[in-house]
């Protein structure tokens, strides 16, 4: 084997690896959501992508703020048949700081977790968190 075809067969195994090792990054579930400060009540519009996969089963979003505020919902995803973006809303959020968590899991653990930005709702005595 000579030298070029050497350095070709590198090449190649290295932007295979590359290849690879992208793919492997590439995230199962992700949130998109307007961060920033509203004011009290307001409307949260939240965008899900999760990517279809064999085993993913369960689509958890959390919604997480103080003083004390959490909202969940389950969703089962049915495998590669799942649908790849989800959109809700979080209703009549009241002042305070808020987090969307979206978590995957396949029927025994957890296989990815995400966090949306922090939503400051500000009420009539100014913010309740920092």
């Amino acid at each position: 084997m000579s030298a070029f075809q050497r350095a070709t067969l590198l090449l190649l195994v290295g932007c295979v690896w590359l290849g690879l090792s992208v793919l492997a990054a590439v995230p199962r579930v992700s949130v998109r959501a307007h961060g920033g400060y509203a004011s009290e009540p307001t409307d949260w519009w939240v965008v899900l992508t999760v990517e279809p996969h064999a085993d993913h089963r369960l689509l958890v979003i959390e919604t997480v703020g103080d003083p004390g505020e959490y909202r969940r919902s389950d969703y089962q995803l049915e495998g590669e048949r799942a649908a790849r973006v989800r959109q809700f809303f979080v209703k009549r959020l009241s002042a305070g700081c808020y987090q969307v968590v979206a978590s995957v899991y396949d029927h025994e653990r957890r296989l990815d977790v995400a966090r949306g930005p922090v939503l400051r709702v500000i009420g009539p005595d100014g913010p309740l968190c920092e």
